[in-house]
């Protein structure tokens, strides 16, 4: 029963504490500092837009923006909450952070060293500035991530020696977060390549074959195919043709020849390391690195310390292996990062949390105080970025929902232009992105027939998407709004 009342008490204490850090930003824009992309301030509405035009009127057209392609599980969310709670940008921001922080909440309140491994990440990784503030976005980013994070949990139970169960379990985990967004599909590689990492990691210590760890290796490599295989029949195949036009369109300036690989890995390795937000990750690596190294030296006499240890690192190191792939896309922004940020997280908190074995008593205090001095300079980090957030807060975007909302003039009305769907979300407006050689980008007015068009002064947005197609907009806006480095014009349709 006392050991009961503390996971409980544990469980409160860690999700109200996620919950209050995130609380000053949830009608906050996204923070300037997440990269040069329009991407986090435009996508929470583009990613939610054709929910939210279905809940309009009735009819959910897939071929109208990219977002439910790409987030069909997500979407679905987005359907249950916002038809369940109210139609507004905070009350999905809110339903994203209360779920992600009772997932984590539950996963750390345990005693196990899984849950050591995520205490220590909390405050160093996911309180960290990209994840952070990705985790207050409506976006699928965190969300994935935490099902990633509940996949490994499966497998380290596993390695453990929990049932069978836990082969296709962490494989479903790894499901769920791909149909959250198609972008993870790579992750379906994660619970095989933990077992595989973990198997090579126990022939070093014991050569001698071990027939369950072989037999994991395989059966989860087949369920991990298996619904991967479910999502192309059910999802991927039946929408062929809107798959291939998106890929054509998105894929070729996101990946680069094999000949260029190399430098954009030093390049993007280069952009991240200037970075503050990135260094408590990279410390707490590197602190981990050492201990790992430590810890395994030190149990080649100890079975069960040694198995422990890979228990506790192969997981986070699959996943740390498969993330490293982004490092070789010419298109790297925030958003991309956000995962590759967590699983660097979780293999150093992961070999932290290995640490078992007491030092003598001349090496412990200095091995102590670095220790505590690089966590510390970590949190220290965090911590400053975290003040300096809270007071570089706008709130542009949320003040344009409620001023337009307020105005009662744009229910069932269409407004277009990327920016639309996030300005005018709660309105009742029916929202539609324009992009040239993209979508909604011919014949605008005879087919869209808006109500009224957001674009940037310059159209960089739409890449001159409405110019293009013979649209001349008025000399003066109805409404300009300053988003960070952005001017967004308002015109009304047809002009007065």
């Amino acid at each position: 029963m006392r050991a009961r009342w503390l996971l409980l008490i544990r469980f409160v204490l860690i999700f109200a504490a996620l919950v209050l850090l995130q609380s000053p930003f949830l009608r906050a824009d996204a923070d300037a500092g997440l990269g040069r992309s329009r991407g986090p301030f435009t996508d929470e509405g583009l990613y939610t837009a054709q929910v939210r035009n279905a809940m309009i009127t009735g009819r959910l057209d897939l071929a109208e923006s990219d977002g439910v392609i790409k987030e069909p599980l997500f979407a679905l969310g987005a359907w249950l909450v916002l038809a369940t709670f109210g139609d507004s940008m905070v009350t999905m921001r809110v339903a994203i952070v209360l779920c992600y922080s009772a997932l984590l909440a539950l996963m750390t309140a345990g005693s196990g060293g899984f849950s050591r491994m995520l205490a220590i990440a909390i405050p160093v990784g996911f309180l960290s500035y990209v994840p952070f503030h990705y985790g207050h976005l409506a976006l699928a980013e965190i969300p994935s991530c935490i099902a990633i994070v509940a996949a490994l949990f499966v497998v380290h139970l596993r390695l453990r020696g929990a049932g069978g169960w836990t082969v296709p379990v962490s494989s479903f985990l790894v499901f769920l977060a791909y149909t959250l967004k198609i972008q993870f599909l790579y992750a379906a590689a994660i619970p095989p390549l933990g077992f595989a990492v973990a198997l090579a990691l126990r022939q070093l210590s014991d050569p001698r074959a071990d027939r369950r760890a072989w037999m994991d290796v395989v059966a989860s490599f087949l369920v991990a195919a298996g619904f991967a295989l479910l999502f192309a029949a059910v999802w991927v195949l039946p929408n062929q043709a809107l798959f291939s036009f998106v890929l054509s369109a998105q894929g070729a300036e996101r990946t680069a020849g094999l000949a260029h690989i190399p430098r954009l890995v030093l390049d993007n390795a280069h952009d991240l390391l200037r970075q503050l937000g990135v260094w408590p990750v990279l410390l707490l690596l590197g602190l981990g690195a050492v201990i790992a190294w430590c810890e395994w030296r030190a149990s080649a006499r100890n079975p069960q310390a040694r198995l422990s240890w890979i228990a506790l690192m192969a997981p986070p190191l699959a996943w740390l292996v498969v993330e490293t792939h982004k490092l070789g896309l010419s298109y790297l922004p925030s958003r991309y990062v956000v995962s590759l940020l967590v699983a660097v997280t979780l293999v150093g908190a992961a070999a932290i949390a290995t640490r078992q074995r007491p030092l003598s008593a001349r090496a412990a205090r200095p091995a102590h105080t670095a220790g505590v001095m690089v966590l510390a300079l970590a949190l220290l980090i965090n911590g400053a970025l975290y003040v300096q957030a809270l007071g570089n807060r706008q709130h542009v975007i949320h003040e344009a929902q409620q001023a337009f909302a307020a105005d009662g003039r744009w229910q069932g009305k269409v407004v277009i232009g990327p920016w639309a769907p996030a300005v005018f979300w709660g309105t009742g407006a029916i929202t539609k992105p324009v992009w040239k050689n993209y979508f909604n980008d011919r014949d605008i007015l005879a087919r869209l027939q808006p109500a009224a068009i957001v674009t940037e002064a310059d159209q960089e947005d739409s890449q001159q998407a409405l110019s293009r197609d013979g649209i001349t907009l008025p000399a003066r806006a109805d409404m300009i709004l300053r988003v960070h480095r952005w001017e967004l014009q308002v015109f009304e349709w047809p002009p007065r």
